[in-house]
């Protein structure tokens, strides 16, 4: 049949629900097109609606469902991966970044989120718990994803605080002809989180939470001078760094490395291995010339740091006043 002749059922985009996830299931509901009519119908391209990570082309799916479910912007920082990245992106690049994801493919996104250099991986593995599984499909009759499970650095299900399991599938996202929906295939490979002990739970947990706040940040409200700042204070009062501004390199990697035990061979946290070489890839963020890097890696120091998020945005925000009154005094 016609795509374009063809009358859309559209089902409700449910709070924390992936778009690709809202995807599938206007597929389900209209299973009598193909994915790519299904596709072509709801964002005027063949293939943008298979991906799972990051969006494109979001003018067109605005218009057809006439902003019912909300602007471009807010489907791109509620219901897909950018909302994680783009708090810690240049405002400027962030706005760019976003009235691309409007108009046009995003095939450079992950270059421009830094994500190929940040030795992290590029691809975003489909992610959910299953006490949400279950829950979901007693409220909704079936399962979705979950944007919070999705962020890279979240193992752990920040609502029933249990480790995520990993849908495992063997083509690549590029290659994705269907939509993968939790507990809809009984045939679904999962992969659970390698088991670890009391201890690396509550660090996963931590990171989660912290996650999650991150990606309810603005798009570019973490300036990265003021966050050197704000390491850089913090290292100095664990006697990391000393007052003249330099690094106790053995101390940081000894405590880096009983911090993060247990946690370095866990996929999505391999950054940590380079706590065998003085933990070189966290420790430059500390440094102002630092270029954009993955989201992961900051967390990851905040996790570290700081007791909360509410600790990290308070001491975010001294460090701030004090470059501020700094430059004034300079002016």
């Amino acid at each position: 049949m016609d795509a374009a002749n063809f009358a859309f059922n559209l089902p409700i985009l449910r709070p924390d629900e992936t778009l690709y996830s809202w995807n599938g299931f206007v597929h389900l509901w209209n299973f009598d097109i193909s994915a790519v009519n299904t596709s072509l119908r709801l964002y005027g391209s063949p293939y943008a609606a298979l991906q799972h990570d990051f969006p494109s082309h979001l003018s067109h799916l605005t218009k057809f469902t006439e902003t019912q479910f909300g602007s471009a912007i807010d489907l791109a920082l509620k219901h897909t991966l950018l909302g994680y990245y783009l708090p810690l992106i240049p405002l400027d690049l962030s706005r760019r970044i976003l009235s691309s994801v409007q108009s046009t493919s995003a095939s450079h996104m992950k270059l421009k989120l830094g994500i190929p250099s940040s030795r992290l991986g590029a691809k975003h593995p489909l992610k959910a718990c299953s006490e949400c599984i279950r829950e979901d499909i007693t409220r909704y009759d079936s399962a979705f994803w979950h944007v919070g499970h999705q962020y890279p650095s979240v193992l752990i299900c920040p609502k029933h605080r249990c480790p995520l399991r990993t849908l495992h599938i063997k083509a690549t996202p590029v290659h994705h002809r269907k939509w993968f929906i939790p507990g809809f295939d009984p045939e679904d490979v999962w992969v659970d989180l390698p088991t670890v002990g009391p201890a690396q739970i509550e660090r996963l947990r931590k990171l989660a939470d912290l996650s999650v706040c991150l990606a309810r940040t603005p798009p570019g409200d973490l300036e990265h001078d003021t966050l050197a700042t704000t390491y850089r204070t913090a290292l100095r009062e664990l006697g990391i760094l000393t007052h003249s501004g330099k690094l106790r390199l053995v101390d940081l990697q000894r405590w880096v490395v009983d911090y993060y035990a247990g946690l370095e061979h866990i996929q999505g946290l391999n950054v940590l291995i380079a706590t065998t070489h003085t933990w070189p890839a966290l420790l430059a963020l500390s440094q102002k010339t630092y270029p954009i890097c993955h989201p992961c890696k900051h967390l990851l120091l905040i996790c570290a740091l700081f007791e909360s998020w509410t600790d990290f945005e308070w001491r975010y925000q001294i460090a701030k006043e004090r470059l501020v009154d700094a430059s004034t005094e300079c002016a």
